[in-house]
């Protein structure tokens, strides 16, 4: 090859040099990764200030940085180190983690990321045992916390033994995390662990914190719903309980809600959700009202309050309930019907009235006259659940034959925008009870 071949070969091969190392240079100023020869090569941000702690040594490609962003930032670049460590061997990182994040820290963590998901870096059965250990540590427990009760945590669940260290630290955090451990409990932990439930109910009865209290019972709710009968029989007798013996205005109300959120699994606390319908906290009685409905016939000791709920007529939402719950009791609450003839009168009212009538049955027969003129109303809604009133009223309304036979070949009641033809099938079942078939 001739020397001036060499000499531009060597020309190009500098330029290249030159080029690929003012490429690096720049790489390096932006705190960027670049590979050479398909080999990672990190390079730290000088912002970073990396603590010499053994806990680091021999754990993942470098130490996690206590950095200086903000706290969410904070976490997603320290959870980022964490990607980086072998499933199983990540509950080694998690103090690391912790150290990391002040009390304050926690707190603004807490409102940024408390609707999220658990970061997959912790869903890890290392991560969260070592997370459930941090609670009972008095720097960390309150960020470990925080982590844990990220709250839509699918992908793991708790195992015995983290049940056992989450009911340990409510012995030993403060109010705030015990109020949050019970939340935690409640929304994660799985709803038949009879240990989930005898931690919850201690502090439903005894924590001396109301806010504890009131966050143990909503807890409660969450694991009776998801329960079998008798893990959700146990926790409605504790809310019942709480209902009538608590002295906090709030506690009784959460547990009247959670009360009303069991549904039918409330009804072994059906005793203590009527008497808390006479309660001096006018949110513990709504959420009691609005439990009855659920109980059925075991409500029936509530008809005295219900009748003068809908004798009242000053709220609608009210007699509306109490309209739900008489319909629920059923033939019980016949000494209801005086106060239903008269709420026929209420174009807000008179659908749940006139419901309610046909399931008392026969003895609501005072009220069919006013049925047959609902029947013949303008509005879809009203003739069909007059025609469901007296099909429930059955034989003793036989004088409605004539409008409910008119009714199921009248065009209006082949219609309807919710449910066509409905109301023409309430008439048609209604003849079909009224005649005894």
């Amino acid at each position: 090859m001739r020397e001036k071949d060499h000499l531009r070969l060597f020309k190009i091969a500098l330029t290249l040099s030159l080029g690929l190392a003012l490429s690096i240079a720049m790489l390096l100023v932006h705190g960027q990764v670049t590979r050479i020869e398909n080999h990672p090569v990190q390079i730290p941000s000088p912002r970073l200030e990396i603590p010499s702690s053994p806990r680091f040594e021999g754990i993942g490609p470098r130490p996690l940085a206590r950095f200086e962003e903000k706290p969410n930032d904070l976490l997603k670049h320290a959870l980022s180190e964490i990607k980086t460590t072998p499933r199983g061997d990540r509950g080694k990182l998690v103090p690391a983690l912790l150290a990391a994040i002040s009390r304050e820290e926690a707190e603004e963590l807490r409102g940024n990321f408390s609707s999220l998901t658990l970061p997959a870096q912790l869903v890890d059965p290392s991560a969260i045992t070592a997370l459930v250990d941090a609670l009972a540590t008095k720097n960390s427990g309150n960020a470990a916390l925080v982590l844990l009760g990220m709250r839509r945590m699918d992908g793991f669940a708790f195992t015995g033994s983290d049940i056992n260290g989450l009911a340990n630290a409510f012995s030993i955090g403060d109010a705030i995390l015990r109020a949050d451990l019970a939340t935690l409990l409640g929304a994660c932990a799985h709803s038949n662990d009879h240990r989930v439930l005898d931690v919850l109910v201690k502090a439903l009865s005894g924590d001396k914190d109301a806010k504890v209290r009131s966050a143990a019972a909503a807890a409660l709710a969450e694991i009776g719903q998801e329960s079998y009968s008798k893990t959700a029989e146990l926790a409605a007798m504790a809310l019942g309980d709480a209902l009538t013996k608590d002295d906090s205005n709030a506690v009784r109300s959460a547990a009247a809600q959670s009360l009303y959120e069991l549904s039918a699994k409330a009804r072994p606390a059906a005793g203590a959700i009527v008497k808390s319908l006479g309660d001096n906290d006018s949110q513990v009685r709504t959420y009691s009202l609005f439990a009855l409905p659920s109980l059925g016939a075991s409500a029936a000791n509530a008809i005295p309050e219900l009748v003068a709920i809908l004798k009242r007529g000053d709220d609608d939402e009210a007699s509306f309930r109490a309209c739900n719950a008489v319909e629920s009791i059923g033939p019980a609450a016949s000494s209801a019907v005086p106060a239903l003839l008269e709420l026929l009168k209420n174009e807000r009212l008179r659908n749940s009235a006139a419901r309610a009538l046909g399931k008392i049955g026969p003895a609501a027969s005072p009220a069919v006259p006013a049925l047959i003129q609902l029947l013949k109303s303008a509005n879809y809604d009203d003739r069909e659940c007059a025609a469901y009133g007296l099909g429930g009223i059955g034989k003793a309304a036989t004088v409605a034959l004539p409008a409910l036979e008119k009714a199921i070949t009248d065009e209006r009641n082949s219609q309807g925008a919710g449910n066509p033809g409905s109301a023409q099938e309430a008439a048609g079942m209604a003849v079909s009870r009224v005649k005894g078939d």
